[in-house]
Order: structure tokens, then C-alpha cells, then sequence
């Protein structure tokens, strides 16, 4: 996978555990990560579907129906994932210092910045559509690999 926020670097898994890797540019993908100290985070394909990943924590994208923003301050934002059986469970994703001092002193940041911020940003929000379609949509992509760049998902 590649690191979300620093292009050349990304993920593999490696006896159940992830391990930071060296990457190429154009080097095939097949999902994001980002390594807040306490908590990783990813968005990946394997076993036929996408998963979202928060620490020890994975989901089938296929069964969450909507995501919500509930929290945010400088350094962390704060999620509901709300399932089609109606379950919920709640995610922060905390930002790295140096991501929040730009947030204060770069006049230009505004919240097209905040993708690159938040991987959980690459999936709909809100009212904006339901992760289970957008795991349909993306899966065939996804799991044919993109190559590495910062843009490499549609957002």
C-alpha cells in the first residue's frame, strides 16, 4: 500500500503486521495507509473486498453504510461508521503535528488540503453517498492496482 501522505514511501503486510517499504513511482498500489504513532489507518484491497482499517480494528467497506464526521479539532477528527445492520462504531483519526502547525501558519490550507490530511476522506461522507456502493464501484480498480502518486484515488 502507499503511505497516504509521503509519496515513495508505503506498506506491506508481512506475518500479519505492517511494515514500512520503499516504493517506486508508478509502482502498482493497492490501497492507502497512514501511521499516526498510535493508530494505523488504511484503506485496502484483499480477500475480494476493500477494507477500512483503524489500529487493530478492520472493516468490510461492503457492509458500512455511511460514514460520518461527529468531532474535529487540530489534531484528530472523529468518525461514526454506521453499518447496514444498523451498528455503529466510532474511529479518530489524529493528525500529525507538523499536518496541524500548516493547518495554523499556510494561509493557503483549506479542506481540499484535508484529503491528504485523512485518508478516511477517499470515502463518501455523509450524505454524499454509502461506502458499501463505492466499495463495488472502486473494487475492480483497487484490486488491479494503481500506480503510486499522490493522486492515485478518485476523490
Amino acid at each position: 500500500m502507499a503511505d497516504h501522505s509521503r509519496l515513495g514511501r508505503g506498506w506491506r503486510a508481512h506475518e500479519g503486521r505492517w511494515h514500512p517499504i520503499a516504493l517506486e513511482p508508478g509502482q502498482p498500489c493497492h490501497g492507502y495507509a497512514t501511521d499516526g504513532g498510535r493508530e494505523f489507518l488504511a484503506l485496502y484491497v484483499t480477500g475480494g473486498t476493500i477494507w477500512l482499517q483503524s489500529g487493530s480494528r478492520a472493516w468490510d467497506c461492503a457492509t458500512i453504510d455511511t460514514v460520518t464526521q461527529i468531532s474535529a479539532t487540530l489534531r484528530t477528527t472523529g468518525y461514526e461508521l454506521r453499518f447496514a445492520d444498523g451498528s455503529t462504531e466510532r474511529i479518530r483519526v489524529r493528525i500529525p503535528m507538523s499536518v496541524a502547525m500548516r493547518r495554523v501558519t499556510d494561509a493557503r490550507f483549506d479542506v481540499v488540503d484535508t484529503w491528504w490530511d485523512d485518508l478516511i476522506r477517499l470515502l463518501p461522507l455523509g450524505s454524499a453517498g454509502h461506502v458499501s456502493e463505492w466499495a463495488v464501484e472502486e473494487y475492480a480498480r483497487w484490486s488491479a492496482g494503481f500506480p503510486h502518486t499522490m493522486s492515485g484515488a478518485r476523490l
